[in-house]
């Protein structure tokens, strides 16, 4: 696994510590893709079974998918700070979306141009990074 590869890795472990301690979520997996512009975190499995139940009415979901928003609202500059100088550059913003019925979600940090110190030590090359989609870090 290259630079990007422990990158993504160290990304996945990050969300997840987060999740769990600040969110008290446990997804069943992290998936870390980076753009030269985006980090986009997948999670799987991220709701527990009895929420995954109550979101198949329509009150139920809006009312978690409310709930999940505005927790993460309330603790999103710790993660993006976090976020941010494992790649080297600011978030310009961040939004967590869930969804409740399946209990799969996704983290979207959009980036802003890196520092020159930040962007040298984090071992991120976003001028070079593309998508190549078989070195995604899997946490499980």
């Amino acid at each position: 696994m290259g630079h990007e590869g422990d990158l993504k890795e160290r990304i996945a472990q990050t969300i997840l510590r987060f999740e769990k301690d600040r969110l008290a979520l446990a997804p069943e997996s992290v998936v870390v893709d980076l753009s030269p512009q985006t980090v986009v975190v997948t999670l799987r499995g991220a709701c527990a079974p009895a929420e995954r139940q109550y979101a198949t009415n329509g009150h139920g979901r809006a009312l978690l998918e409310r709930l999940y928003r505005e927790l993460f609202d309330a603790v999103r500059k710790d993660l993006e700070t976090l976020i941010a100088q494992m790649v080297g550059a600011g978030i310009r913003t961040s939004q967590l979306i869930i969804d409740p019925a399946s209990g799969n979600g996704i983290i979207l940090f959009a980036l802003t141009d890196p520092s020159p110190e930040g962007a040298h030590n984090s071992g991120l090359d976003r001028e070079n990074l593309c998508d190549k989609g078989t070195d995604d870090a899997r946490v499980p």
